[in-house]
């Protein structure tokens, strides 16, 4: 491995427009690019595919030692190599994080990621299952990120998926500089069904995960819908993913803030309830064009925030309550 070639990882949560980053490094004539490793040992390897998807192949080579063994020794020609993995198929041990690789932190609003994650998941079962992480891939990508900052890299950069969908050549621009690499307008833009560097497991789940992406061309403006519906079943994984994501929006360098229309911040209002008080982030690059969401808290984010500080406020009551029967119960022995 020559001294002067270029490591970068791309870590994320799911469903936060990561394939379209990984597409647009590949579209550098320096860059190859290594897509989810540990992803395929997840799905593919025989170490044991998860339950949801009990019908993908099981494929030799995906052990966590041997992705780990393939990320060390990378082979690649290029002067640069990125690779890209999701924080939910990351194994959540530091010796398995390549520390020659520059770590790029991508986030997306978990209201939006952890619902595309939701809709993804009922599709692969036929609408059976849902079997979406609690927190939506964010619980372990704070866990990541804090032993990165701790031992790789002290101040890694950060990208806002909204952010880049609307505003690629800016905040592309701002990343490349800070990472040591020159930016090129070839990232703008890439062929259709841009995946050929994946490895040969991946291509069974091409057109059902990545549909969107596998038909791009370049990054598509993401226009976030502010009333959603959010079912039950993810409003508390939802809410305990904003905190981190918020937490992780800070970390956002000035050049991944393109415009003033962001206004993010967050109200605490009870034990373990944490309320939206934006929408999700909005950038522009001239007044004219801006189009400035509402920065009212959203509706439907205070209402389940509300809800989760209700129940925990009836499980402390409980715990009271029996508390106090138990020391009434030992006064009258």
């Amino acid at each position: 491995m020559a001294s002067n070639r270029r490591h970068i990882a791309i870590l994320t949560n799911p469903r936060s427009l990561s394939t379209a980053l990984e597409f647009s490094f590949k579209s550098r004539d320096d860059t190859a690019v290594i897509h989810e490793l540990y992803g395929a040992r997840h799905w593919f390897g025989t170490e044991g595919p998860p339950e949801i998807l009990p019908h993908l192949p099981k494929t030799k080579g995906y052990t966590f030692a041997e992705v780990k063994q393939r990320l060390a020794n990378d082979q690649q020609e290029t002067p640069i190599t990125v690779w890209k993995e999701t924080s939910v198929t990351f194994p959540l041990d530091k010796e398995f994080y390549p520390k020659h690789y520059t770590p790029i932190f991508l986030i997306r609003d978990p209201r939006y990621s952890i619902m595309s994650y939701r809709k993804l998941c009922l599709a692969f079962t036929d609408g059976k299952r849902e079997n979406v992480p609690y927190g939506g891939g964010f619980i372990q990508l704070r866990k990541i990120y804090d032993w990165i900052t701790k031992e790789v890299c002290p101040d890694p950069v950060v990208i806002d998926a909204h952010e880049l969908s609307r505003h690629p050549k800016e905040i592309l621009t701002a990343v490349c500089e800070k990472i040591g690499i020159e930016f090129k307008d070839s990232m703008l833009h890439w062929k259709q069904n841009n995946n050929d560097h994946w490895d040969p497991v991946w291509k069974c789940l091409a057109m059902k995960a990545y549909t969107n992406v596998m038909q791009s061309q370049g990054f598509i403006p993401k226009e976030e819908q502010e009333d959603i519906e959010f079912p039950e079943s993810i409003r508390d994984s939802i809410m305990a993913a904003i905190p981190i994501y918020e937490s992780l929006y800070a970390k956002l360098d000035d050049g991944s803030r393109v415009g003033t229309g962001i206004s993010h911040h967050i109200s605490d209002i009870g034990a373990g309830a944490i309320a939206k008080q934006t929408t999700v982030p909005s950038s522009t690059l001239s007044s004219q064009s801006r189009g400035e969401r509402s920065k009212k808290p959203t509706e439907k984010c205070l209402q389940y925030a509300l809800e989760t500080r209700q129940r925990e406020r009836n499980r402390l009551t409980s715990q009271l309550r029996n508390g106090m029967k138990r020391i009434l119960r030992s006064l009258d022995e």
